[in-house]
Parts: C-alpha cells; sequence; structure tokens
C-alpha cells in the first residue's frame, strides 16, 4: 500500500489547526485539553524498542497478501455497489484519476461493504483461519479492530511515525508510518482508517489528506451530523453502518475535490 504526505494547492504542503465550529469545537475542547496536556508532560512516547518497528514493517510487508486473500470474498456486484458509494462507478465500469483511487475503494469494500451484516475481513476469518501466531493472525485481529476517523498531525518522530489527534473519539494516538514521518507537519489533516497494535497503529494504507477549505466546508458539517451517534464509551465510536456512511461522505466528496491528486507518496520498499 501506499503511504502518503498530503499537499495543498500549488504543492504546497496544507497545514491546518482545527478552527472553532459550533459542537465540534466544543466536543474538541472536551478532551483537547487532556490530549495537549499529554504531549506536553511527555505521555505520549514513541517507543525505544526497535523490535517493534522492525514488527511493523514485517506486518506492512504481509498486508497486501492479506488482502488480496480478503478481497476474494467480495463479489462483483459489491466492488461495483462501493464504487458507486464513493462516485468510481460509470455505467457497468469503474473510473480512476489515479491509482490511489482504487487502493482507497479496495479498502472501503473490504472494511464497509457487508453481507448479512458481516464485512469481508469477518467473513475471511471465519472461513479461512491462519495459523495461530502468524502475522496474518496479528493483522487480521488489527483489521477487526480498526477503525475510521478524521486525523491531525501533533507531533513527529522522525524515526518512524506522528503523534496523531483522533477528532472523533478525541484522544492522542501513536502511529507508526516511516513515509508520512518523513514528510508530514504539524497540523496536516487526514481521513482514513488505522489498526492498532498493541501501544501503536498503523493505518490500513489508504489516507486521504484533507485541506483547509476541504474541512470547513466539508468535514466540519459532516462530523457534526454524525455527533449524536458517536458513542466514545464503545470500542467502535460509530456503529458499522453509521461508520460505512461517515466514511463515505467524506470520501466521495474529497475525491471529487482532488485530494489524492495533492499527495506526495513514498513508497517505501523496505517497510
Amino acid at each position: 500500500m501506499s503511504q502518503a504526505a498530503g499537499r495543498g494547492a500549488h504543492g504546497r504542503i496544507s497545514t491546518y489547526s482545527l478552527a472553532p465550529s459550533n459542537q465540534v469545537h466544543s466536543v474538541r475542547l472536551r478532551s483537547t485539553l487532556k490530549a495537549e496536556k499529554e504531549l506536553a508532560m511527555g505521555l505520549i512516547k514513541f517507543p525505544r524498542d526497535y523490535s517493534i518497528f522492525s514488527d511493523y514493517k514485517r506486518l506492512r510487508q504481509a498486508g497486501p497478501n492479506l488482502t488480496s486473500a480478503i478481497m476474494k470474498c467480495l463479489s462483483r456486484p459489491a466492488i461495483m455497489d462501493c464504487a458507486k458509494r464513493l462516485g468510481l462507478r460509470k455505467g457497468k465500469g469503474l473510473i480512476f484519476g489515479n491509482m490511489q483511487e482504487m487502493d482507497v475503494l479496495l479498502d472501503y469494500c473490504i472494511y464497509s461493504y457487508r453481507k448479512r451484516g458481516k464485512n469481508a475481513i469477518q467473513r475471511y476469518a471465519e472461513d479461512f483461519a491462519p495459523p495461530e501466531a502468524s502475522d496474518d493472525v496479528i493483522l487480521l485481529q488489527a483489521m477487526l479492530h480498526s477503525h475510521y476517523s478524521i486525523f491531525q498531525v501533533r507531533d513527529i518522530e522522525r524515526a518512524g511515525g506522528v503523534t496523531l489527534f483522533d477528532l472523533l473519539r478525541s484522544e492522542n494516538l501513536l502511529l507508526l508510518d516511516v513515509g508520512l514521518s518523513s514528510s508530514a507537519i504539524r497540523g496536516m489533516m487526514f481521513a482514513g482508517r488505522v489498526l492498532p497494535l498493541g501501544d501503536y497503529y498503523m493505518t490500513s494504507g489508504a489516507f486521504i489528506p484533507l485541506d483547509r477549505e476541504f474541512v470547513e466546508k466539508t468535514v466540519i458539517p459532516t462530523v457534526e451530523r454524525f455527533l449524536s451517534k458517536i458513542n466514545r464509551e464503545a470500542e467502535s465510536v460509530l456503529s458499522p453502518a453509521d461508520e460505512s456512511q461517515f466514511s463515505a461522505e467524506i470520501i466521495r466528496p474529497a475525491l471529487r475535490a482532488g485530494m489524492l491528486e495533492r499527495m506526495a507518496y513514498s513508497r517505501i520498499e523496505n517497510e
């Protein structure tokens, strides 16, 4: 999968500190002060155990094969339905402005399309259980407990990752991502899915950068519409159906606005 860093119009890296906006501002205030205090006190720290980075790189390398296997649980009608939701379907075919849009579609398909209440990952886990203690088992569990959100870069660890503020969960998290750590700057915002791996997270591989205008006109109003559906006491703050709808309402206009065309890709051969 691609590791990405967002750039604004004319190649400028987009930065954005979330501006006050009605309910979103009040929700952010309730726990952002706590998150900022954690950063200031050094409670959010990157691991110095370099075996963790080795594990991360190994898992990242294993990801594409597992994803390809999971994709086999999807029918063509399922893929076409997802493409329609994201504005990537034209007649009986698919339309992509670039290869990264295909990554976004496949990511949405395996996580958000549900058949009899289960997505492709859940069906794969039931029908094709990988060997115990294998990398595929670790990844599969992380995928099953992943979540989609809006993220803002709060701090950068050039050795291999960033601290992100999760807007929907109102908390900081540590993201290991070599490509992003080398190109991100504080304030950048992204939409995407993260997978929990103990004390840190990794992306599903389909992060979309969001510029300031898009955040103000699209992201904030969308978050406001979903505020009443958020339950921060639950492992998944949005129900599967709500998360699917939320991510589609972010992805579709983001692709239409050309957010992926403003990305600088860093394909890490050794990740």
